[in-house]
């Protein structure tokens, strides 16, 4: 994945000022930066949900945001994970974690499901409704449906945020075991260094609106 100098502005306040972003298939990069610097904003406009004013983005060797052009997120083989775990409040655990996939799809990737399912450890889950899940349980059923498809590009921002040590560390194993298997990029945001160690091998900060690599973690 690329980025080529990409601006972004809300009501007419520059948030992202030209960034420059190259990503290669397996790598991992964290981005860390203060609340409201643009960290968010730098994922939605990866995903496809924010359109850039100037500037573009490439994935696998096609345009896929510039200031005319948008490619819809579901054809960018994208998974995120916002903040909050954001699940269809009226579909069990199993039908959101199964919404990304096609029928032919999930009778022929039962074993990558169930990896993911007790990789987790949400499988008793499977019938439960998001009201009745706990935070840190609701923030795994949103981590599995965003590595069900097995996406090429992994968008996580903050997926850690308030939870118990068990969900960090069956999040952590879930995402390490499936990059390193699928090969597929992640770009982290946290404000969390610990985090950022444990996943990360590139770290980025977002300063006054431009992107700075700092080091290789």
């Amino acid at each position: 994945m690329r980025i080529n100098a990409v601006e972004k502005k809300y009501n007419h306040q520059e948030v992202l000022k030209g960034i420059d972003l190259m990503v290669t298939s397996g790598e991992r990069i964290v981005v860390m930066g203060p609340s409201g610097s643009g960290k968010t904003t730098l994922l939605r406009l990866i995903a496809g949900l924010e359109r850039p004013d100037s500037g573009e983005i490439h994935m696998f060797d096609k345009i896929v945001s510039q200031p005319g052009k948008v490619m819809s997120p579901y054809k960018r083989q994208i998974g995120m994970v916002f903040q909050n775990a954001t699940l269809w409040p009226f579909m069990s655990v199993e039908k959101n974690i199964l919404f990304p996939m096609h029928k032919n799809e999930i009778k022929t990737q039962q074993n990558h499901i169930g990896a993911l399912l007790d990789h987790l450890d949400i499988r008793r889950l499977l019938h439960t409704r998001p009201s009745d899940l706990s935070g840190g349980e609701a923030k795994r059923v949103a981590i599995a449906r965003a590595l069900v498809s097995n996406p090429k590009i992994l968008l996580l921002d903050e997926p850690l945020t308030h939870l118990d040590r068990h969900s960090k560390e069956k999040i952590t194993e879930a995402i390490d075991a499936f990059i390193i298997k699928n090969k597929s990029t992640l770009i982290y945001v946290t404000h969390d260094e610990s985090e950022a160690k444990q996943l990360a091998n590139s770290k980025y900060i977002i300063e006054d609106g431009f992107l700075i690599h700092e080091n290789d973690i």
